[in-house]
Formats: structure tokens, sequence, C-alpha cells
């Protein structure tokens, strides 16, 4: 019957409502579960404590782009003429920085490290060996100011050649286009040839010694045969030492390159091309435009300052044409806020004294007889007033930018904000340092150049300065996790803006109407061009290709002017993020600071006095160890000399205001706390104040070079040495100086070592220290054996009676030490001293004094009876 009838399930929804019910259920414990793992995430992920070491490292990541293609493989599209133009510009432009590059790490430093090692002229002799040294050094020197001559020849040539009223190419596609991006990289190429110059003739040590140099080879010609040579070989030497010294040493590299001939007759005309000439002046106003239309503290803005000069004398020479007089007084007038830029080491360039010689006919027809020195002074002057709240606004916007760079920037944010967010605090860095390092090296070398000395006021922020700028690169290092992470991400976001702008750009080319002729077929290839240099790795050859490529693309009346100053801002933000490890390095380089260090006493005094700036202290040597990159390229002598001498004057300078007067410190602060009953000098903390030097002492060890200063450890040893020392000397003061030793322990955290000094002789008899403390009981209980020098106990409770004899002395001092010679001399004349006066106050006693006289009238009654001797019986 059951089988026969069957009946449809009834659902009444209660099953899917229980389903629903825990699905939801389920829903909110996943999402507060979620929630609690953020809590966590963002509590011990990316903190604080997870952070990099930039000194106990033994890794680093590198985060620039890298790829294997090279500039004919990205520059492919469909025109080959323009491919060829752009590859062209492309592969001079990545000559420049590598020729650039070459000058920075290979030739500069040399120069600026020779003579540094002495304090004096240099001496005949060693002057010749050092520059005998270097002469492969100034043939190698020789041969890449070759190249680079050759380098600017061919720019300025191609760039001619293309900007020709007979040339179709210029006429077609190029006649509104402007290569600022090359004109950029010629002026940081001869910014490079003005730094040779400056740095050679701002070093008067190697002057002199070559001097000496070619001196001594004239003697030798003239005695040939006593050195084992010829007169011909040293005629050939001399017209080498002759042809260096005017290729390289009198000033004139910067010159002899502006002053080549740039025409080849019959092929190219240089100095008669007018529409070059518009460019090259256009590009150099460009410049200027660039240098005054934002914040005069933008990056790089200091030595783009040098190439518009560079760049202004060049174009004067070439044409030999007075420039616009307007123009010329607006490049003058930018020296009223930039004086002094420092180029490398301790060598400043002045964009008066430069200007003044390269163009003097421009400065008399546009300025007259400028009154630098005194315009210099008052800038000097108003800096002096105004350095120190500059200083401390920096303080405290650098502070701030750390502060955000620290925290955690997840924040349940959108992934697009936090990406902006990034990168604005990146280029937030880089500006502060730029900032920081610029205000340091005008005041220094301001002062410097006008002989005027520096307050020692200024000092504590100079050297503030230099711990701004570690600070800021140990910000970066100590969050390259978190920026390594999230770089392609950055460098994506930059990308996919800049694709945004340039793809209406390029569908209005494709879509418009008009016939396609060789301008509109140009522009389209560079928009083709630049979105496809976006599509990949963003390495330094395709940033640069994109630039060229964005120069023939702004000639369209497409683009505003608003959106191609958005470009340029994007692709700024773009080579900084792709750069940044490079860009940190070089802004917070503070190897500078060598040719400073003079400072370094007053700087440790004045860290020793201001006991709340002690975590400063890791910074500055942080900085000092800057100068070991640059060590590596001194040629004149071996560069771990000049490594070691470095080193000892920094370690005595540290010494000799740091550690010395904070050892003496600590230990005279034990010794008032452990002698506080005794009337000691009054210590009114109202009056003197209270120095806590427990900063002082929990300063992390610093970590200088091969070496590590541990200060707490420093401070134990000194008070080790100084306790033992003074424990072996009186050894009754044991237990002050382990009182004094345990409250270092307690008060500022220094474990020191236990002397081990015993209170007294153990199984080797009496010990001396103990009869001296009380022997007055000696005296008492012990009788003195004369014929065998011993002394022996009277009586004892016990059987064996106490001798003290030589042997016993002998081991006491092998014990104490000859100290205690001092001791027992000390003891027994205070004892002898208190028996004196007993005796003597003995002897006044009117029974006494009665019976002495009687005696002494019988005696002189007596005197020949008795032979002159007191009879033993009286």
């Amino acid at each position: 019957m059951a089988d026969e009838y069957t009946f449809d399930e009834f659902d009444d929804g209660s099953g899917r409502q229980v389903g629903v019910f825990h699905q939801e259920k389920m829903r909110l414990f996943l999402e507060e579960y979620s929630k609690q793992l953020r809590n966590i995430e963002e509590a011990l992920h990316e903190s604080l404590s997870d952070v990099w070491d930039p000194t106990m490292d033994p890794v680093g990541l590198i985060v620039q782009p890298y790829e294997q293609a090279s500039l004919k493989d990205l520059i492919n599209t469909e025109n080959k003429l323009f491919n060829k133009i752009i590859l062209v510009f492309a592969s001079l432009c990545k000559e420049m920085d590598y020729l650039s590059d070459i000058a920075e790490k290979k030739f500069l430093p040399t120069f600026l490290l020779f003579g540094q090692e002495l304090s004096q002229d240099p001496t005949e002799g060693d002057a010749q060996i050092q520059i005998g040294r270097m002469m492969p050094f100034l043939i190698d020197l020789s041969n890449y100011v070759n190249r680079v001559y050759s380098v600017v020849m061919n720019t300025v040539r191609q760039v001619a050649t293309l900007y020709e009223k007979s040339q179709e190419l210029y006429k077609t596609s190029f006649k509104d286009v402007h290569l600022n991006t090359l004109y950029n990289k010629l002026g940081s190429m001869l910014t490079v040839l003005i730094t040779l110059d400056e740095v050679i003739m701002q070093n008067i040590a190697f002057r002199k010694a070559w001097l000496m140099y070619k001196r001594m080879t004239k003697d030798i010609k003239a005695e040939a045969v006593r050195f084992n040579t010829d007169e011909e070989q040293m005629l050939q030497f001399e017209k080498l030492l002759l042809s260096i010294e005017g290729q390289l040493l009198e000033g004139a590299i910067y010159e002899n390159c502006i002053q080549q001939e740039f025409d080849f007759p019959g092929v190219i005309n240089v100095r008669t091309n007018d529409l070059f000439e518009k460019e090259l002046l256009f590009n150099v106003k460009a410049i200027y435009q660039r240098l005054t239309s934002g914040d005069l503290k933008e990056i790089y803005q200091r030595s783009h300052y040098i190439g518009l000069c560079s760049l202004f004398v060049f174009y004067f020479v070439l044409f030999r044409k007075p420039a616009d007089k307007k123009f010329f007084k607006a490049v003058w007038d930018l020296q009223q806020i930039i004086p002094v830029i420092h180029l490398r080491g301790n060598v400043v360039w002045l964009p008066n004294e430069f200007l003044t010689k390269k163009v003097a006919f421009m400065v008399k027809a546009a300025i007259g007889k400028p009154d630098t020195k005194r315009f210099l002074t008052d800038y000097v002057a108003n800096m002096d007033r105004t350095f120190i709240n500059e200083v401390n606004q920096l303080y405290l916007r650098t502070s701030m930018w750390m502060v955000r760079m620290e925290s955690n920037l997840m924040n349940r944010a959108e992934p697009r904000n936090i990406l902006v967010a990034r990168i604005s605090l990146i280029n937030s860095g880089i500006r502060h340092a730029h900032e920081i390092g610029d205000l340091f090296k005008q005041y220094i070398y301001l002062h410097s150049y006008l002989g005027l000395p520096l307050k020692p006021s200024r000092i504590r922020y100079l050297c503030q300065c230099v711990e701004m700028l570690k600070a800021i690169q140990g910000t970066f290092h100590r969050r390259s996790a978190v920026i390594g992470e999230t770089m392609s991400y950055m460098i994506q976001e930059i990308s996919f803006q800049l694709q945004r702008t340039f793809f209406p750009i390029k569908d209005k080319l494709e879509k418009a109407k008009s016939k396609y002729n060789e301008q509109r077929m140009d522009i389209l290839a560079a928009a083709n061009l630049c979105m496809r240099m976006l599509l990949g790795c963003s390495t330094d050859d395709r940033r640069l290709v994109l630039r060229l490529a964005m120069h023939v693309l702004f000639q369209v009346s497409v683009i505003t002017d608003a959106q191609i100053e958005e470009i340029k801002e994007k692709v700024r933000d773009l080579d900084n993020i792709c750069d940044l490890q490079n860009i940190i390095a070089k802004a917070c380089d503070c190897s500078f600071f060598y040719w400073s260090r003079i400072m370094l006493p007053t700087y440790f005094s004045d860290i020793f006095k201001n006991a709340e700036h002690a975590q400063r202290l890791p910074y500055m040597f942080a900085g000092l160890r800057d100068i070991s990159n640059i060590f590596s390229r001194a040629i004149h002598i071996p560069s771990a000399e000049l490594h070691q001498m470095f080193v000892k004057d920094v370690e005595s300078s540290f010494q000799q205001s740091f550690m010395k007067p904070l050892c003496t410190e600590i230990e005279t602060d034990l010794r008032f706390h452990i002698h506080s009953h005794l009337e000691v000098q009054e210590r009114n903390p109202f009056q003197n104040g209270v120095r806590d030097l427990s900063a002082l002492v929990a300063i992390r060890p610093i970590r200088f070079f091969d070496q590590i200063i541990d200060i707490k450890n420093d401070v134990g040893n000194y008070l080790d040495r100084k306790f033992y020392d003074l424990t072996t000397v009186a050894l009754y003061d044991w237990k002050t100086y382990a009182e004094m030793r345990n409250l270092a322990h307690e008060k500022y955290g220094i474990s020191m070592k236990e002397v081990h000094l015993p209170g007294q002789t153990l199984e080797q008899g009496v010990d001396v220290l103990e009869i001296m403390r009380n022997i007055h009981i000696f005296v008492a209980r012990y009788h003195y054996n004369i014929n065998n020098q011993i002394f022996i106990e009277k009586q004892s409770d016990s059987k064996i009676l106490n001798t003290v004899n030589i042997g016993h002395i002998a081991n006491s001092l092998r014990t104490h030490g000859a100290g205690i010679m001092n001791t027992t001399v000390n003891f027994t004349y205070q004892f002898l001293r208190q028996k004196f006066k007993i005796f003597s106050q003995f002897l006044f006693d009117e029974h006494i004094k009665s019976r002495l006289y009687k005696d002494a009238r019988f005696f002189r009654e007596n005197k020949d009876q008795l032979e002159s001797r007191y009879p033993f019986d009286r």
C-alpha cells in the first residue's frame, strides 16, 4: 500500500531560510575575521620594527628597471626616416650621459683628493713621485676630453644639418619641433667640462707639484746620460707635458670645446646657419623659462643654471653676435637667488665670475660694472640672519615626511590613491634632500669664498643638515621592501596616466579627414612610439626615446600648453621613480663634508653638552662614511693610506671632544653619588642643572667603516681600568669601587667586570694590609725579635703563636702590588704620630717631670764616677 500512494514533498521554505541564515552568519564571521586579520597585519606588517638597517644589511635591493634591448630595437616604427633621426639623437644623448658618468666617477675624484693629505706645500721628491703616478691618468683624461670634443661637435653638426633652410625634412616635419632634451644633455656635457676646469684650477697643491715635476724633467734633460736616457727622448716627453698642460691644466677645457671649428666647408655650415642660431637661442630661453617658471629650489635646478650659462656662452662664441641684452640681464639676475653652485668636493662655481670672464662684452653692455663683492657680502649677512630659521623649518618638514614614510599607507584606501600618495611622498623626499644639501653648501662655500669665519653657534645647524640628509636616505632604505613591492605598480600608474593622455591625441590623428602628409605621418609615428615606450619596462633608454618622441608630438595643435606641462610633470615623476636609488644616493651624498671636517670637534663637543641630541650621532658617522667611494679613486698615494689618515683624524676628534669628557663626567658623577655623605662640592640642581648622561651611553653601536664604535662598552672599559688601578693602590677602598660599579650598572646600564682583587692574603700567614688596618692591636700583641727579624705573638688562646716575617711581606707585595708600600708607611706614620703625642703628654706630667729632673741632677753630679754612663739599676 505504501508503494501505491506517493505524495509530493512539501517545502515550506524553512530549509532554505536556515541555509540563508547560516550563509549570512558565515559572511559576517568572515568579514569580522578579515577585519581582525587586517588590523593584525597593519600592526605587524611593514611596521617600524620590520625595517632594513643600512649599516648592517648584507644584501641590498636594486629596483632600477632593466631590459636587454638596444635603442635600435626600441625605435622601430613604420616610418624609417623618422626612426633614423630619433635613433641618431637618442644615441648622442646616451653617449653624453655615459661620458658625464665617467667624469663623475673616474676623473673628478682623483683631482679632488690630490694634496688632501698635506697640511703644507708639497715637498721636493714626494711631489715628483705623485705626479709620476698621475701621468697615465692624465693621458686617459686627455683622451676623454678629445672624445667629448668629438661628441659635442657631432651633436652640433647633426642638429645644424637638420635645422637648415635647404633641408626638406625640416620643412615638412621639424619646423616646429624643439629638441629640448638634446640641448639639456648638451648643457650637462658642457657643465662637466666646466667642472673639470674648476676642479683642476682650484687645486693649488696639484699645480705646485706639476711645476716641480716640470723643473725636474728639465734637470734630467740637461744631464741625460747621468739618468740613463737621451736628450731626444726627453724632448718628446717635454712635448707631451706641454700638450697635457695646454689642454688640461690651464683652465681651457671648456673654452677649447666651444672654440672648435664646427663648420665643414662645402658640407655643413654652422656659424652662418640662421635657423640653427634661432633654434639654439630658443632652447636656451626654454631652459631659462623652466628655471624661473616654478620653485627655484626644484631638483637639479642649480646644475641646469650652469648648463644655461654654458650654452649661452657657446651661442655667443659660435655666432659672434651680441645676444638680447634684456635676456642676458635676466640670466645675470638669476645669481641673486643662486650666487654660488657647489660642483664637487670643495670646488664651487660662481656665475658672475664665469660670465664676466667668458662674455665680458655682454656684461659691460647689459650690466655695466657690477659690484658682485658687495652683493655677496650682503647676501651672506642675510643668510646669517635667516639660516637657523631655515634649518628649523627644513627639520620640521623632514620630520613630518619621515613620519608619513614610516607609517603604513595601506589604510583601506583605494589602490590608486595609495600609489599616488607614495609617488607624492617620494618626490617630497627628493625635494627635501636637494633643498637641505643646497642650503649647507651655499652657506659654507659663500663664507669660504669671502673669507668670513663661521660662527660657532651655526656649526650645530650645519651638521644638522648632514644628519637630515642621512635620515632621509636611511628612511628610503628602511622602506626599501615597501618601495620595491610597489615600484612596478607606481610605474604602471604613471604610464597609464600618460597613455590616457596620449591615446586621444593618437586617435584624433588617425581619424583626421585631411590627407596624410609627411608631417602628419611623422607625428603619428611619434605618437605610436610614445605609446610603445610606455608599454614596456621603463628603462633609461625608453624614457629617453619617449622624451624625444614627445618633442615631435608636441607640435600638433590638438595639444594645449596645459596638457604639455602636465605630460612633462608626469614624465619627471616617472624619472624620479625609475631612477630613485641613484637620485637619492646623489642627493644625500655627504662626501663634501670631508672638506669641512674641521667642524667635527665642535660638533662632538656640542653633542656631549646636549645629551638630548645624542641620537643624531649615528647619522653624522653615516655621512662621514660617504667619502669611502671617493678614496678608492686616489692615485697619487695609496687609497688605503688616505683612508687610514681620515679614520685616525675622526677618531682623534671623537676621543678628545666626546669620549674623554664623557668618561670623566660619568666617573665624577658616580663619585659624587657614592660620597654624598661627605662635604663635597655643592651640587644644587636649581643652580647648576642636572645632566642626564644616560642618553649618550644608550646610543646603539655605530659602524664606522670596518670598526664598531660602542660608547657604552668604551665607557665600561674606562671605568674598569680606572677602578682596578685605584683599587690596587688602595685596597681598603675596594668596597667603594664595588658600590660605584653597581651604581654604574643601575644608572647607566654599564656592565663592568669584577676586579678579582682579594681583601687579604689567604693561606699565606697574616696579611700586611690586615695588620695596617689594626696596627694598634698588632703593636699590643706582638714582640719583635731583632736577631731573627721576626714579629712574634706574645700570647694566644690556642696552642699556636702567629709570626710575621719577610716572607709574609713579600707575599703581600705580590698580591696587592707596590702600592701597598705607600699604604703601610701612611698607617705607620699615623700610628706613631698618635703614640708620640701621648708620650709627649706623658712627659709633661709633674710627677714624671720631677723624677726626670732628679735623675738628671744625679747624673751630672756623679758623671765622673759613673764614667759618663747612666747606671742600669736606677
